[in-house]
């Protein structure tokens, strides 16, 4: 059954529950005044349960809604090829360190979603056979949370049958991630679900960062500006789903500390998106001048530790 089915049928349960107990009361208006009144009482903590149940639902509606805006995790790494930068695969966390993220859920999830933004990087520069390992690489992780295995076995095939065309393989990829979201949402592991996100965001700004402070400073000074001012606005767009992100990972309480760490690193990286002097920069044509800015230099900063702390 689909996870669409059940939550239809979940919904639809609740549904029919709230018209059943109004006809149950009217049936029972011949009843003796006491036997009225008890039932009153009793149907006055059934109403105020129903509204609990209402105000919890429209609670998870929304905290799926901001889940499902955020980015997809190979997002950034598709600008990135789009706005010509070089590849460089000396940035990504190798593939063979899945393994060594199986140690709790929060950590496997995180990085379930890094190694999900490698391997759309991997793709968008079509490097296929590097891509095949950072594949069984997330399949792994995947296996680890309880992830439906045949899922994730139906999307090797397709990725396999299709790895000569890169749009359909970073579009597996990302249909691929989304279904282990949903999966997890759907067995209300909410904070699971959202680490996932959290950790594809992340490594996205590693990615286009790390490249902008590695640009080459002997490059043609023509190509340098084009390219610096490509990956500075990609830098710069990721503030408004960065807060998207900030709100999913404060809606889910201060239960999990992995979930508490992770919130401060990306709340105090989104503070530094306030910071007024980039942008100017920028529209001024001083890319160069940016790669001293405090403002950015901080950015770059904030996302290396936070990584850091994902992968370590």
């Amino acid at each position: 059954m689909s996870l669409l089915v059940k939550k239809i049928i979940k919904q639809q349960s609740k549904f029919l529950l709230f018209l059943v107990i109004p006809m149950l009361l009217i049936g029972c208006g011949s009843q003796s005044k006491k036997e009225t009144e008890d039932e009153t009482a009793g149907d006055g903590e059934e109403i105020v349960l129903d509204e609990e149940i209402t105000t919890m639902d429209v609670a998870m509606e929304d905290f799926e809604r901001m889940l499902d805006e955020l980015p997809s995790p190979t997002k950034v790494p598709v600008i990135l090829e789009e706005v010509g930068a070089q590849f460089d695969q000396g940035i990504l966390v190798p593939a063979a360190k899945a393994q060594d993220f199986m140690t709790t859920n929060g950590k496997a999830a995180m990085n379930l979603g890094v190694l999900s933004s490698d391997l759309g990087y991997l793709c968008a520069y079509s490097k296929t056979q590097d891509a095949i390992n950072y594949l069984t690489a997330t399949q792994k992780l995947s296996e680890y949370l309880g992830v439906n295995n045949a899922v994730q076995t139906s999307m090797t095939k397709r990725f396999e049958a299709n790895l000569s065309d890169k749009d359909s393989l970073i579009s597996i990829v990302n249909q691929s991630i989304s279904l282990a979201k949903d999966y997890l949402y759907e067995g209300e592991r909410f904070g699971t679900s959202a680490l996932v996100a959290a950790g594809g965001f992340v490594e996205g700004l590693y990615i286009s960062t790390t490249l902008i402070e590695n640009y080459p400073a002997d490059a043609p000074e023509a190509k340098k500006k084009e390219d610096l001012n490509g990956l500075l606005k990609t830098v710069l767009e990721q503030k408004d789903p960065l807060g998207k992100l900030v709100n999913v990972l404060k809606e889910l309480g201060d239960d999990d500390a992995e979930v508490v760490a992770i919130r401060t690193e990306v709340s105090n990286l989104f503070d530094m998106y306030d910071l007024i002097g980039i942008e100017e920069l920028i529209e001024a044509g001083k890319e160069d001048e940016v790669l001293e800015n405090d403002t950015f230099k901080n950015i770059a900063a904030q996302v290396k530790k936070t990584r850091g702390i994902i992968v370590e």
